[in-house]
C-alpha cells in the first residue's frame, strides 16, 4: 500500500511539474524565431528578414510576446511589430551555445527598430557568467510601431538558443 501511494504521489508531483508548463505553453502563443539561409552574408547572415507590414502588430499594453530562438548564430528579428507602450521589456532565459557548451554565453545585443528599419534603442548584455536577463527600453512612442532583433556574439561559428518574451513590465 506504501508502495502505491509514493508512486501515486510521485505521478501526481511530475504531471504537476510537466503539465503545468504545458498548459501554459498551449495558453500562449510561442512565435519561433527559424533561421534562413544568409542572401547577402555581410548584411544578415543566417537571420530571417524584417517583418513585412502584413505581420501581426501586438498590443504590449494589454499583450505579451513569446518568442523562441531555438538556433542563432548571428542576428534573428522577431515576426511581428509592438506598439502601445513607450517602455518595451525584453527577457531572455535559457540562453546558451549550443554547438560548444563549454563556451558559455558570450554577450548578446536586443535592438528596436522603428518602421523605417531605423535602430531606436540598443543595449549589449554580457552572458558569460548568467543564462537569463531582463533588458528594458524607455523612451518608445506608444503609437509607433517597433521590431525587435536579437544579435548574438562568440564568432567561431557558434550556435546559441534561448527564449523569452517582450511586454511592457518587468
Amino acid at each position: 500500500m506504501k508502495k502505491i501511494r509514493k508512486m501515486l504521489s510521485l505521478i501526481c508531483a511530475l504531471t504537476l511539474m510537466f503539465g503545468g508548463s504545458n498548459a501554459f505553453a498551449a495558453a500562449n502563443e510561442v512565435h519561433e524565431l527559424v533561421p534562413v539561409p544568409p542572401v547577402d552574408s555581410e548584411i544578415m547572415p543566417f537571420g530571417t528578414d524584417y517583418p513585412t507590414v502584413s505581420k501581426p502588430t501586438y498590443d504590449l499594453s494589454s499583450e505579451t510576446y513569446s518568442y523562441d530562438c531555438k538556433e542563432i548564430m548571428s542576428t534573428l528579428y522577431t515576426d511581428a511589430w509592438f506598439k502601445g507602450s513607450s517602455t518595451m521589456v525584453v527577457k531572455i532565459q535559457n540562453y546558451k551555445c549550443t554547438s560548444n557548451p563549454e563556451f558559455g554565453g558570450g554577450s548578446i545585443t536586443v535592438r528596436v527598430y522603428n518602421t523605417h528599419n531605423e535602430v531606436v534603442k540598443t543595449k549589449t548584455v554580457d552572458m558569460a557568467l548568467t543564462t537569463s536577463a531582463t533588458v528594458d527600453f524607455s523612451g518608445l512612442k506608444a503609437g509607433s510601431k517597433y521590431f525587435v532583433s536579437f544579435s548574438v556574439g562568440g564568432g567561431l561559428g557558434y550556435k546559441y538558443s534561448f527564449y523569452g518574451t517582450i511586454s511592457n513590465w518587468i
